[in-house]
């Protein structure tokens, strides 16, 4: 086997370790899955054309690869909030924010747009930018107390 031929075989063995989470529960189910159809116990026993069958049956192929190419495409995926958008929410409501986990944040972001995200990478940028309008005017109104406070 060339050089090449063992690199890609480690490539293969290692797509096969990332994507056996979605077909198999446990290593022994995937063994006796390689067992039954290849005749081998382990990855490393297989060549290369039978890593190649076995990654596209986990799902490697090129619906998997349709990720942008760089990080402007990634933020002009109009359907997420982008990093930016993120920061900023993250940024003024650790700052102003009376109970500041969050929890409180989450929470706050129900209010609005009537559901708890888990991570805030899944809110749309429409709802990003109603979150931010809503933390602006509360920043607003928590400035001014401050100079009420001081002045």
């Amino acid at each position: 086997m060339t050089k090449r031929q063992k690199e890609l075989q480690k490539h293969l063995i290692k797509v096969c370790h990332t994507l056996k989470a979605n077909k198999f529960p446990d290593d022994d189910t995937r063994k006796d899955y390689l067992y039954k159809n290849y005749g081998v116990d382990s990855l490393s026993d297989m060549n290369i054309d039978q890593l190649k069958e076995f990654a596209v049956y986990l799902g490697y192929g090129r619906k998997n690869k349709a990720k942008p190419a760089n990080k402007e495409k990634a933020e002009n995926d109009i359907s997420k909030a982008t990093q930016r958008q993120i920061d900023t929410i993250e940024g003024i409501w650790f700052r102003i924010a009376r109970e500041k986990t969050d929890f409180a944040l989450r929470s706050y972001i129900n209010r609005i747009v009537g559901y708890r995200p888990l991570y805030l990478r899944f809110l749309s940028r429409d709802e990003a930018q109603k979150i931010i309008n809503g933390l602006l005017q509360m920043q607003r109104s928590w400035k001014k107390s401050q100079d009420d406070k001081n002045g």
